[in-house]
């Protein structure tokens, strides 16, 4: 997926301005597109940051779908919703 004209921040929970904002990783958990909600999931399921990737530690062996999304700065989706998904197994 390639995005255009939406710069990463580091504005977690500030004011929204458009073009920018941060992503929102997932694990094992679908990524929240209610417009105007927080895009959050239970805690430990998601991660938020300015960062292009992110490492998960917590996954057991066995099968995960993992998901990032862009947001707004207030953790919003953006609209329409930006979500890229992918299932994988883990090894031990």
């Amino acid at each position: 997926m390639r995005v255009s004209n939406f710069n990463l921040v580091d504005k977690i929970g500030q004011a929204n301005i458009p073009g920018e904002g941060h992503i929102i990783y997932y694990a094992d958990v679908q990524p929240p597109t209610t417009p105007g909600q927080p895009a959050l999931t239970a805690p430990g399921t998601y991660e938020v940051s300015a960062n292009t990737s992110y490492l998960w530690t917590n996954l057991f062996t066995g099968v995960h779908t993992l998901g990032v999304q862009l947001v707004n700065n207030d953790n919003t989706p953006l609209s329409p919703p930006v979500i890229a998904q992918v299932t994988m197994n883990v090894n031990s």
